[in-house]
């Protein structure tokens, strides 16, 4: 199992931080654009994303008020349905929801 966190820029240290717990408490491995070292080194964006997203079963998108302004998060929730992943969304209280 690897999930794609799906986040907008303004949630990168929550993104890490669910990242960080899932592997850390649950063995869980995650893509993350933000520890890709691959990531925006000027290959086309989207190619790499739907590459990335073909590496991993299902999606997790982090929904907060930064969320309304991304396009690219409505975009990979896109990608993911069209290939039948699992998707859920991490929001609400976070700070009571991550220890």
């Amino acid at each position: 199992m690897k999930i794609f966190l799906s986040h907008q820029q303004l949630d990168s240290a929550l993104a890490l931080r669910i990242q960080g717990h899932l592997k850390n408490n649950h063995n869980i491995d995650c893509y993350l654009d933000v520890i890709d070292p691959k990531f925006n080194n000027g290959e086309d964006v989207a190619a790499h994303v739907r590459k990335e997203l073909d590496k991993c079963t299902q999606l997790l998108a982090v929904v907060s008020e930064a969320t309304k302004a991304s396009w690219w998060v409505p975009w990979e929730i896109g990608v993911a349905t069209e290939k039948d992943f699992p998707l859920a969304t991490f929001g609400g209280n976070i700070e009571l929801q991550i220890i």
